[in-house]
């Protein structure tokens, strides 16, 4: 082994946090290197090729969205157009609009909703597979990135709500 990929969130507190401390110590043990990828590029990389635009959505919880969004040009790698964010679910459904594509497990709540004109990836592609998390840290590594297995945090976006409770609770933010 000489490449760990992982996906880095965002994504499911727990579900992140075990799979990001995993990697890093795999990567640890072996000394192989270590990339954390966006788990929304993840997705984005599933699109077909011949989509100009995604935006890759996954369930923030609170209705709330994970949300990015993504262009290809002439059926290249999926390039970020807008940083990943949260977002409410109203203000994202409010916001798209045709000509784009969308995916990423949340469409499942939210396809009703999605207007006019704005295509649906298969869902075959909405959850990211291991075999676009290793193209996604590949194309990082032969970039020149990569990262320290005991700096690798998992990228969550926001605070856990037990947190965000306590805080509320102590009038701390």
């Amino acid at each position: 082994v000489q490449l760990v990929a992982v996906t880095s969130g965002p994504g499911s507190f727990t579900g992140v946090r075990i799979g990001v401390t995993m990697a890093k110590t795999w990567a640890y043990a072996t000394g192989a290197m270590l990339i954390g990828v966006n788990t929304l590029e993840v997705i984005a990389e599933q699109a077909p090729r011949e989509l100009g635009e995604v935006w890759t959505l996954l369930d923030a919880q609170r209705q709330e969205l994970f949300v990015a969004r993504w262009v290809r040009e002439f059926g290249g790698e999926p390039r970020a157009v807008a940083p990943t964010e949260i977002q409410s679910r109203e203000t994202w459904l409010q916001s798209v609009a045709a000509p784009t594509a969308v995916s990423g497990p949340a469409v499942t709540a939210i396809r009703e909703r999605i207007p006019a004109g704005v295509s649906i990836v298969d869902e075959s592609l909405w959850t990211p597979m291991a075999s676009s998390v290793g193209q996604v840290a590949w194309r990082h590594y032969r970039a020149g990135r990569r990262d320290d297995p005991m700096q690798l945090v998992p990228v969550y976006l926001r605070r856990v709500a037990a947190e965000e409770q306590w805080e509320r609770r102590k009038g701390i933010g």
